[in-house]
């Protein structure tokens, strides 16, 4: 259950009330039926909203509908009751929010499809295939200068969600009361929704992610030149065994001869 809002929450929405937005939302719909946007879907149900889930495969979407559950992106984690499979776009769009979450290569049709409408939130991560273009930059040349604009991302994986482990995601936007909206919109217990106005951070974050990534598993890959390095810097007699239910990162903690009490009555001499 939700607290009541405070004074600057009430203020907020009052803004918001003015500036033509619903209150409180009713219906959301999701554009995009893969494992990140029926994730997303997933949340905005817990989150107590109706949702409209829309796929550009009907076969898919009435799949969807007869087994409730995507089993070719996220088997095994049932869709909930709010949540609406619809192979038509325009049924979906009959909605107070959109929430895009499509492969960046599909984004600018999508959206062309869609056509021009007044805010546009989207989970989409990349740059336009092509021409490198950040997203935000497509979406303000297909809806205009005064359309209000905002990007979800975070450290998220689609399953993790959809099984609602904890996350935490920012959305930024060029519309400081849009991206608290949104943030009201999906924000629970496990799913933390924080709010910016860099649009351009976060999606060149967003797009580079999977680059650094590489690399990191790449260094990773280096194991035994790193593990050299460790134990060349850590004397062995402090890498004892840890205590259960703790964990070390010295990959020489099992292999040492210490115990962990006399590491941790050297500890205090550590760095020597």
């Amino acid at each position: 259950m939700r607290s009541r809002p405070g004074e600057a929450a009430l203020a907020r929405l009052g803004r918001l009330r003015q500036r033509g937005y619903a209150w409180p939302v009713t219906r959301v719909a999701v554009i995009g039926a893969g494992s990140w946007g029926t994730a997303l879907a997933i949340q905005l149900a817990r989150c107590g909203h109706e949702v409209r889930l829309w796929g550009r495969s009907p076969e898919a979407m009435e799949r969807l509908k007869e087994e409730r559950a995507n089993a070719r992106y996220l088997p095994g984690i049932p869709l909930p009751r709010a949540v609406e499979p619809v192979s038509s776009l325009a049924t979906a769009l009959d909605a107070d929010e959109l929430l895009l979450a499509v492969p960046s290569h599909a984004f600018r049709e999508t959206v062309e499809a869609i056509g021009r409408i007044p805010r546009l939130t989207w989970a989409t991560k990349g740059l336009e295939e092509g021409t490198g273009r950040l997203l935000h930059e497509v979406a303000a040349e297909l809806l205009g200068p005064q359309a209000r604009l905002a990007a979800l991302s975070g450290p998220t994986f689609a399953r993790e969600v959809a099984g609602g482990l904890p996350t935490a995601v920012t959305i930024a936007s060029n519309d400081a009361d849009y991206a608290e909206r949104m943030a009201d919109i999906i924000h629970s217990g496990a799913f933390r929704a924080y709010t910016s106005t860099d649009l351009i951070g976060l999606g060149l974050g967003g797009a580079v992610k999977n680059v650094i990534a590489i690399a990191a598993g790449m260094a990773d890959g280096l194991g035994p030149a790193s593990d050299r390095s460790w134990k060349a810097r850590a004397p062995p007699s402090r890498c004892g065994p840890w205590p259960q239910g703790t964990r070390s990162s010295c990959r020489s903690a099992s292999r040492s001869g210490a115990c962990w009490s006399k590491a941790r009555s050297r500890a205090r001499r550590w760095p020597p």
